[in-house]
């Protein structure tokens, strides 16, 4: 029972990570199944963009995936069939699409442009109000992502008009001060005044 010879193991190797540093299935020292590692050449059984530099794998796999969702794909739109009915219908205007030459070397501001969106208008808790100093008049609006067209992200300087629940439901227009929002774009947190 003496050791096979090298044409012997590597004809009868089935270990998928053998390379040209391993005789067949079982590693030089010891002969246990040769683990794959990091000092090891890539595994026969590896994709082929494996085995290229990580950013041409990287681009290898994003050309690759094409139409494929994210986890966060969808979420804006399940929130609003979830919560499109808790949210009041409104507005949010977009100031000065286009700059308009004013025929004197200048320019103006075009337009505003408004968009149908659900919207919902809350007061901060006194604790928010005092811990990161927002003012009394501010108030919080909540605007569903998915209700906005593509493309369209409420901003600093926007204006949004929504029914306003202090104010018995009437509409009322209010000026867009700081956002945040979520990954998924599935709700804009809005500081109004």
């Amino acid at each position: 029972a003496g050791t096979p010879s090298r044409t012997a193991v590597s004809a009868t190797a089935t270990a998928p990570w053998t390379d040209r540093r391993c005789a067949g299935s079982t590693c030089r020292s010891k002969h246990r199944p040769a683990p794959p590692c990091s000092t090891r050449a890539t595994p026969a059984w590896a994709p082929t963009d494996q085995r290229r530099s990580p950013a041409a794998a990287t681009r290898a796999y994003r050309s690759r995936r094409g139409d494929r969702m994210s986890i966060l794909t969808g979420l804006a739109t399940e929130a609003l069939e979830d919560f499109g009915d808790d949210f009041e219908d409104g507005t949010l205007t977009v100031p000065g699409g286009q700059k308009v030459s004013d025929g004197q070397g200048g320019f103006t501001a075009g337009q505003p442009v408004t968009h149908g969106c659900k919207a919902l208008v809350s007061d901060y808790s006194d604790y928010r109000r005092q811990s990161l100093g927002i003012p009394a008049t501010d108030r919080q609006v909540l605007v569903l992502g998915a209700s906005l067209p593509a493309g369209v992200i409420p901003l600093k300087g926007h204006k949004i008009t929504a029914p306003d629940p202090s104010a018995g439901g009437a509409l009322k227009t209010f000026e867009v001060i700081a956002k945040t929002g979520d990954p998924a774009s599935a709700v804009y947190r809005l500081q109004a005044r």
